[in-house]
């Protein structure tokens, strides 16, 4: 598995499509996953972490910091409670500066 350390964020810097409590109520409810009330969050499995951060602000979700390693399916799970299911608009941010959409960051990141 390949480590990562991504902020999700929307297009050109614009919020996630939904709101802090919607994403912590879902995270909370996944077996093996601590968030706290900070919205700091870990998620571990056999093998795997990832280590999260939501940002809000005006009631949206900004963007979310992960760094870990994980398998797909567990990335794929993650990122579509973080992101709205119809909101199509958003990059992967590398921390050492590459944008990337969705799928073209987990195809080079899981080939």
């Amino acid at each position: 598995m390949t480590n990562f350390h991504v902020h999700l964020v929307g297009a050109e810097g614009a919020a996630l499509g939904t709101d802090f409590d919607t994403v912590a109520e879902q995270l909370g409810a996944i077996p093996r996953l601590h968030l706290e009330l900070d919205g700091s969050f870990v998620w571990v499995g056999e093998g795997w972490q990832i280590d999260g951060m939501l940002y809000d602000r005006d009631n949206r979700l900004r963007y979310v910091d992960l760094k870990g390693n994980c398998p797909l399916s567990i990335w794929q799970q993650l990122a579509s409670f973080c992101i709205e299911p119809n909101f199509a608009a958003f990059v992967v941010h590398l921390l050492d500066g590459g944008l990337y959409d969705l799928q073209t960051f987990e195809r080079f990141t899981w080939p």
